[in-house]
C-alpha cells in the first residue's frame, strides 16, 4: 500500500476518529476529500475491506497476529481478492488502527530472485574450432529446441522450463500477481491471466500451454 495513501488514513482517524472509517459509507465521501481524487485503487481495495467489516474485527481483537491471518482468508475466499493484496490491506488497517509495524515485505527484486533460482543456469558459451580430422560438433542447443519442439510443440520457450511442476507454475502467477499489485502489467492482461488460471484449473487447457503464457508474461513486462 502507498505510503501517502497511509498517511492520509492516519489523518482521518487522527482528525475525524477511528469511527470515521468504521462504516464504508461514510468512509467513501472521506477518502475523495482527502485524497483530492487521487489512490482511486487504494481506496477501491479499502472500501471493499471495509464492507468486509474487517476493521471491526481488528479493532477489537485480542490475538492480532490469529485475527490477521482470518481477515486475509475471508477478503481472499470469500470476496476474490488476491491474497497479497489482501495482506497488505488488512497489515493497513492493523498498523493504523491498533499501531502495529508492518511485517517485513518481499521486494519486487527478491521476488525476480526467487523465481530465477527455478530455472535453470545458462552454460557458458565455448568455442572450441572443429578438428580437421572430425566432423563439427552438433549444436547442442539446437538439437534440443528440435527435441523439445517434437513433444511439446506449442512451447517455443520450454527449454528455459523443463520438468514442468504446479509449484513452478505457481510461483510465475505469483510473481506476475507481484508485478499487477505494483501497476507494472495492465488490468486487461491481469484479467486474462487470470482466466488462463482458471481455465487450466478446470483441465481445460494442457499444463504447457499455461505455462507458456505464463513466461510470455513475465519477458514481456519484466
Amino acid at each position: 500500500m502507498e505510503q501517502d495513501f497511509i498517511e492520509i488514513l492516519k489523518t482521518i482517524i487522527k482528525e475525524q476518529g477511528k469511527e470515521a472509517i468504521f462504516d464504508s459509507a461514510k468512509c467513501k465521501p472521506l477518502l475523495a476529500d482527502y485524497t483530492k481524487g487521487e489512490f482511486k485503487k487504494e481506496s477501491r481495495i479499502l472500501l471493499q475491506a471495509l464492507d468486509a467489516k474487517v476493521q471491526k474485527a481488528v479493532n477489537t481483537s485480542q490475538e492480532i497476529d490469529i485475527c490477521r491471518k482470518q481477515q486475509i482468508r475471508l477478503l481472499h475466499e470469500d470476496y476474490a481478492m488476491i491474497e497479497e493484496t489482501a495482506a497488505d490491506i488488512v497489515d493497513t488497517l492493523i498498523h493504523v488502527l491498533k499501531g502495529v509495524p508492518f511485517p517485513k515485505r518481499e521486494t519486487a527484486a527478491s521476488a525476480v530472485k526467487e523465481l530465477s533460482s527455478f530455472l535453470p543456469p545458462s552454460a557458458p558459451e565455448v568455442k572450441t574450432p572443429p578438428e580437421k580430422h572430425m566432423p563439427p560438433k552438433p549444436n547442442i542447443e539446437e538439437q534440443s529446441k528440435v527435441e523439445k519442439k517434437t513433444v511439446t510443440p506449442l512451447m517455443d520457450t520450454g527449454k528455459l522450463f523443463s520438468n514442468v511442476s504446479t509449484p513452478e507454475l505457481y510461483l510465475k502467477f505469483s510473481f506476475l500477481e507481484r508485478m499487477f499489485n505494483h501497476e507494472r502489467i495492465p488490468d486487461s492482461l491481469y484479467k486474462e491471466i487470470l482466466e488462463y488460471k482458471k481455465m487450466f484449473e478446470a483441465d481445460m487447457i494442457p499444463i504447457d500451454v499455461y505455462e507458456e503464457f505464463l513466461v510470455q508474461c513475465i519477458r514481456s513486462y519484466s
